[in-house]
Order: C-alpha cells, then sequence, then structure tokens
C-alpha cells in the first residue's frame, strides 16, 4: 500500500513538474519609472508572469484589455517578485508598470486561436452599429428642429455618413439636399432615415458589404470623406474585440491601414483599407463555417 502511494505521488509530481516546465515564463521588471522590457510578445494560450519589483515601493502589475483588467498581482513588495499565470486569447493588451503616471507597456498576444464565433458575436455587432445610426438620425434630426441654415460640420458628416449606408436597406441611392441644401426635402429625407434605422436592422452581412461597396467608389468633397470615413472607423472599432480573439495580427492591420487613410486620402490607400476588410469578411465566415 505505501509503494502504491508511493508511485502515486511521484507520478502526480512528474506531472506537475512537466505542467511547469510545458508553461512558458516571462519575466517582468518593473521600476520606479516603467517596465522593463516595455513590449511583450507571446503566444495565446497559458503564460505564467514573473514580476520583480525593482521600484522604491509596493505595487501592482495589471494585464489590461481597453479599460478592463484581464489579470492582476497587487501588493508586491520592493525587491521581492510574484508569479501569475494567466490564459490569453490573441489581441493586444496593455500593462501597468507601477505609478499610475508611468506609460503602459504592451503586450502582444499572437498565434493559433481556439476561440469559436458565437451567434451572439455577430448579433452584437450589427446591433451596436444600428444604435450607432440611430444617434446620428437623432443627431441630424434635433439640428433641423432648430431651423438653422449654416450647416456646420458634424452635421454633413453625420449626412454624408447615413446617407452612404441608406442602400444597404435595398434602398436607391438617396439625392443629396444638403449640397445645395433643401430645408423642406432634407426634412423629409431624415424623417424616412429615422423610421428606416430604428425599424429594421441590417444583418451583419449586409453592413459588411455596404461597408466594402462604398470603400470602391471616389469620395469627394472632403464632407463625403468624412462621413464615410466615420462609418469605416466606427465599424472596425465595433468588430475589433472580435477581430482581435481570430487574429491579432489581421486585427492590427484593419487599424494601421485605417490610420494610413485618415493620414493620406488617396485612392491607394482606400483601395487597401477595402482589400483589409474583405480579408477580415472572408476570414469571418470562414471561421463561421467552421
Amino acid at each position: 500500500m505505501k509503494k502504491q502511494l508511493l508511485i502515486g505521488a511521484m507520478m502526480a509530481l512528474t506531472s506537475l513538474m512537466s505542467y511547469a516546465q510545458a508553461v512558458p515564463k516571462i519575466h517582468v521588471s518593473v521600476t520606479d519609472k516603467q517596465c522593463e522590457p516595455m513590449a511583450l510578445h507571446v503566444a495565446a494560450g497559458k503564460t505564467q508572469f514573473i514580476i520583480k519589483n525593482n521600484s522604491m515601493r509596493a505595487l501592482e502589475w495589471e494585464i489590461l484589455n481597453g479599460v478592463m483588467v484581464v489579470a492582476e498581482r497587487e501588493n508586491i513588495a520592493p525587491g521581492f517578485y510574484q508569479k501569475m499565470t494567466v490564459n490569453l486569447e490573441p489581441g493586444e493588451y496593455q500593462t501597468t508598470c507601477g505609478l499610475l503616471t508611468n506609460p503602459h507597456g504592451s503586450l502582444t498576444v499572437s498565434g493559433a486561436h481556439d476561440y469559436q464565433i458565437k451567434p451572439q458575436d455577430l448579433v452584437a455587432i450589427a446591433a451596436e452599429y444600428k444604435f450607432y445610426m440611430i444617434v446620428k438620425t437623432r443627431q441630424l434630426h434635433a439640428w433641423l428642429q432648430q431651423g438653422g441654415t449654416a450647416v456646420p460640420p458634424d452635421m454633413q458628416s453625420a449626412y454624408y455618413s447615413l446617407r452612404s449606408l441608406i442602400p444597404a436597406y435595398g434602398q436607391e441611392a438617396p439625392p443629396d439636399y444638403l449640397a445645395p441644401l433643401d430645408l423642406p426635402q432634407l426634412t423629409e429625407q431624415v424623417a424616412r432615415w429615422q423610421k428606416t434605422v430604428r425599424n429594421h436592422t441590417l444583418s451583419l452581412a449586409q453592413l459588411n458589404s455596404q461597408i466594402i461597396r462604398v470603400l470602391s467608389q471616389p469620395l469627394s468633397p472632403q464632407t463625403q470623406w468624412s462621413g464615410v470615413y466615420t462609418n469605416v472607423a466606427k465599424w472596425i472599432d465595433i468588430v475589433m474585440p472580435l477581430s482581435q480573439k481570430l487574429d491579432a495580427a489581421q486585427a492590427q492591420k484593419l487599424s494601421s491601414d485605417l490610420e494610413h487613410w485618415r493620414q493620406h486620402h488617396t485612392a491607394k490607400a482606400r483601395l487597401a483599407l477595402q482589400h483589409q476588410i474583405m480579408q477580415w469578411v472572408k476570414r469571418l465566415q470562414q471561421e463561421n463555417r467552421s
């Protein structure tokens, strides 16, 4: 009996040692001014972080996803370290580095993922974009109720945002009643848009197709570009959490191509972004079928 217990204990110890060896270990030093290193790169899955406090005061170390705390270790005394094992999905994260005034570090998690797309992921994207469009129609309606004739830039952007998306509902491209300004027609048009957006929800496929379609067309003047840019930027903002779970590198490319188009209003930049969005939609379709 004692022999069997000894063998069992040895097997458990061996298994535990194998597990410990299999989990990658990342050492992080936190000084009074920053983390060392400031940029971390790990593969998706479990990673053990060993955090050493090389500052003059007790601190905590956190992994952040936006404003959400993914994992943390608190009250690490000066000169001591703590260990933290975290199971991370692909994406871009941040790390705290001691004092609140210190810059955040970056944590990139890449590699194969095991995230399975859920129906609510796709529904949430469509629902959030619908709310975005409802807000745009409300902004335009409120401005028209004020009876002004001068069109401020934010209302121009809101108008051309909606005007570029309405065809996704199966309607023809609406006429432009903003340039030149035709207040009676514009008021009726915005009222119809409010009803359409409130009573109908675009599927994610319809939304994706329209975003790709508007990027295939030349955009001028600046007011129209601003409206379409706002739509595309909002779409990327909404799909980003899911994109990071599926492919962190592709998510980063979406962001960088959008920023490049913002800085360079060229056809080349616009079409490069369109191509990247098409690749993302294709990836989404493949993942959703698997």
